[in-house]
């Protein structure tokens, strides 16, 4: 079973014996070596928001819209003014719309 805490341990100690008796390029190396196996943190990439923000006056033009065309899935009116079909859906709740 690996332990690479403890073999980080080992080397450092290894590497003060090498510079006590003064080898150095040896004790450089290691010094590289032990480095190596730190691990990254894993760090989560963010995806940009590609939605279009929405104001009051979008939030009216999608209301307008969807009361226009009533066949049209969120989906599509979300597609048209470049905004999910959550935001749709979020729109025509506060407009009262009984398909939100």
């Amino acid at each position: 079973m690996s332990n690479v805490p403890a073999a980080r341990e080992r080397i450092l100690t290894l590497v003060e014996t090498l510079e006590a008796e003064g080898r150095c390029d040896h004790a450089e190396e290691l010094r590289t070596i032990e480095a190596m196996l730190h691990r990254k943190k894993y760090r989560q990439q963010r995806v940009e928001p590609n939605s279009t923000p929405i104001d009051a006056a979008l939030r009216w033009q999608i209301y307008d819209y969807a009361m226009g065309h009533p066949e049209k899935s969120m989906q599509e009116i979300g597609n048209f003014f470049g905004v999910n079909p959550g935001r749709v859906s979020e729109t025509l709740k506060m407009a009262g719309d009984r398909r939100a």
